[in-house]
């Protein structure tokens, strides 16, 4: 009678938490660690207590208040899942700063500083900033280090984006 006891609450409980179970954020691989999923990476994001702004297809954007910059930064999970990227708009370059060596030396130098942080220039002529992340092992804790890093690297390259205003 007990074993049948037993075999009952177990069985409840296998089905109880198959009905109740809400898809997460994170999804562990033994592999890999815990990666940051698609369906879970605005949920990620507003758990560490970002005002989350969902642009499209799994792009979201984050607001950052410091000091007298406002930045905007967009995170997104690459293709393969494998890598989570954060980026910056600076703008779009004018045919002069496209044909000017010393702005595009200038940009290469940064690269070789900050790196993995990056500029670099999309098909349709805007100047982004990305630092690329990987998507294994993921904490809030290393999201948040990694997001600070980026806003410390936009503030340091102040002179390449304040050619805009």
């Amino acid at each position: 009678m007990r074993a049948l006891v037993v075999a009952t609450a177990v069985a409840a409980s296998i089905l109880l938490g198959a009905v109740n179970h809400t898809p997460s954020a994170v999804a562990q691989s033994p592999s890999t660690g815990d990666t940051i999923t698609k369906e879970g990476l605005k949920s990620y994001l507003e758990n560490m207590g970002y005002t989350v702004k969902d642009l499209n297809d799994g792009h979201y954007e984050i607001f950052m208040d410091r000091k007298s910059d406002n930045i905007y930064i967009t995170v997104e999970l690459s293709g393969s899942l494998q890598k989570v990227w954060l980026t910056s708009y600076y703008g779009e370059l004018t045919d002069r700063e496209k044909a000017d060596p010393k702005f595009l030396l200038t940009l290469a130098e940064k690269n070789a500083e900050l790196q993995p942080t990056h500029f670099f220039v999309t098909k349709n002529g805007r100047l982004k900033i990305g630092r690329p992340i990987d998507n294994r092992a993921m904490t809030p804790s290393i999201l948040h280090k990694e997001i600070d890093r980026l806003v410390e690297d936009i503030a340091g390259t102040r002179e390449l984006w304040e050619r805009k205003k």
